[in-house]
């Protein structure tokens, strides 16, 4: 099923707009990496994807790379949104319910909020229709979109407790264990480095990319 929602669906689309000049914009993922980087992945680094998913996504973008559809590809990592079951809203709701939080710490990502991936597409995508119809071709290819800083799940988790309760007024009483990902039996492997370097976006679009504290803060805001 994987294959057929991040590969074949791309084929087919692929298909149905090729020679009419309509923008492509599709999304990846960070986990089309292995992991085993100590500094920030561009987008021109090896990719090495260590699990299903991470694979079918990579035969997706090998997919539209391939192709002549003009194309936006952005790369983006750990996203989250006001309602889902995500990873912040699990925090919340466990806290809520006072349960005692047992959270990797040596996986190290970025999270991203959904509002922010939609406001700088639509700006990339604005600023592409804004060129002149002969220079939008300098524009096309992959990007990493992502948020400023990196940080570990268990980290992640403590700085959402604490700002929820900061903004409720609740004493921080909460027990947040911090724990291996070898600790944990998961159906698939996971990056333990997964940070995506998106110098090549802000240079190229000059947008000004929010840390993923300040998005943290919208989302808690959101919970008011």
């Amino acid at each position: 099923m994987s294959e057929k929602v991040n590969c074949e669906s791309i084929r087919n689309i692929c298909k149905v707009i090729n020679g009419t000049g309509k923008l492509f914009v599709h999304y990846s993922t960070d986990y089309v990496f292995d992991g085993c980087a100590h500094s920030p992945y561009t987008e021109t680094d090896l990719a090495n994807p260590i699990n299903a998913y991470g694979k079918t996504k990579l035969n997706g973008e090998n997919v539209l790379k391939s192709s002549d559809v003009k194309h936006f590809l952005f790369r983006t990592s750990w996203v989250y949104d006001n309602e889902s079951d995500n990873f912040p809203n699990k925090i919340i709701r466990k806290l809520r319910d006072k349960e005692i939080l047992r959270i990797i710490d040596d996986q190290i990502g970025v999270p991203n909020y959904a509002k922010f991936i939609s406001d700088i597409s639509y700006t990339c995508i604005e600023k592409y229709f804004l060129h002149p119809d002969d220079l939008r071709d300098n524009l096309v290819g992959t990007y990493h979109m992502s948020s400023l800083g990196e940080v570990s799940w268990y980290e992640f988790a403590k700085y959402i407790v604490e700002e929820y309760c900061k903004k409720h007024g609740i004493k921080n009483t909460f027990k947040i264990i911090p724990i291996k990902s070898n600790d944990v039996i998961t159906k698939a492997k996971r990056p333990k480095y997964s940070v995506l370097n998106t110098s090549k976006l802000s240079d190229t679009f000059g947008v000004k990319l929010s840390s993923w504290q300040d998005d943290v803060n919208k989302f808690i805001n959101s919970k008011l």
